[in-house]
Order: structure tokens, then C-alpha cells, then sequence
């Protein structure tokens, strides 16, 4: 059986971050997408193929993100795949000073929680949503 896919949505500025918490969520076992933003290849199709198969969706929203084209583009099929199914869960990620009034009302509905505690405090409150999900997630 696979494991369910954590989609980590960002963008660039956030890299630095974004890799972190990527290289710790893998360290603890979870399987993970995230764009190669410096690859220069067609990642549309990529992204999209990995929203459809994603079961927790992390959004990394910094001011930079809440000012993106292309991130809130991916706000809106997840948040769209979410309203599809609702076998996901997204999990909003305030960054720096962003508060939650900030945030899109699509990702309001959502708990958010405070990325400031760093990737590995982050990560383990993936790992617990990944554990909520039932039998195919990790241990």
C-alpha cells in the first residue's frame, strides 16, 4: 500500500525553508512533493499530477506567497481538490508576520499553524495529520 503524498505548496523566496521541512518530513518517513522552482522544466503538469494524489496539502503562506500569481493558482486547485473529495487535509502555514486575517478566505476555513517553532516542530505536526488519515499513513 502507498503512502499518502504531503504536497509542500511555496515559493521561492520560502525555498530555504520549504527544503527543510521537505528533508525532515522524508527523514520521518513521509513521501513528499515539491517543486524544483530552479529546474526550468514544464512543472504544471507535475503539479497538477501531484495535487490529484496528495492527501495533506502544507501551504507555506509568506507575504511573498499571498502576493503570487502562481501560489494562489495552487491555492485554488487544492483547495478545489479538497472541496472535490474531502479525503485530504491542508494545513496553512503562517510564515513571518503573516496572521491569519491575512490569509485567503479559501485557506481560512483551514487550522492554520505558526511556521516560526521551524521545520521539525512543522514536521511533526504533518506526521500527526498524516497519522489521522487512517491505514495508509506512516508511523
Amino acid at each position: 500500500m502507498r503512502k499518502p503524498l504531503v504536497f509542500v505548496s511555496h515559493v521561492q523566496s520560502d525555498a530555504t525553508f520549504a527544503r527543510k521541512l521537505v528533508f525532515t518530513l522524508r527523514a520521518k518517513g513521509a513521501d513528499v512533493f515539491v517543486a524544483d522552482h530552479t529546474g526550468g522544466g514544464p512543472l504544471s503538469n507535475e503539479i497538477r499530477k501531484a495535487i490529484e494524489r496528495a492527501q495533506v496539502f502544507v501551504v507555506l503562506v509568506s507575504k511573498d506567497f499571498l502576493s503570487s500569481h502562481w501560489g494562489m493558482f495552487e491555492v485554488g486547485a487544492v483547495v478545489g481538490r479538497y472541496w472535490e473529495s474531502r479525503d485530504s487535509i491542508i494545513l496553512p502555514v503562517l510564515m513571518g508576520n503573516v496572521r491569519r486575517q491575512d490569509i485567503p478566505p479559501p485557506l481560512r476555513q483551514f487550522h492554520a499553524i505558526e511556521g516560526r517553532f521551524g521545520e521539525f516542530a512543522l514536521s511533526n505536526k504533518v506526521i500527526a495529520a498524516l497519522s489521522s488519515i487512517g491505514p495508509r499513513s506512516i508511523p
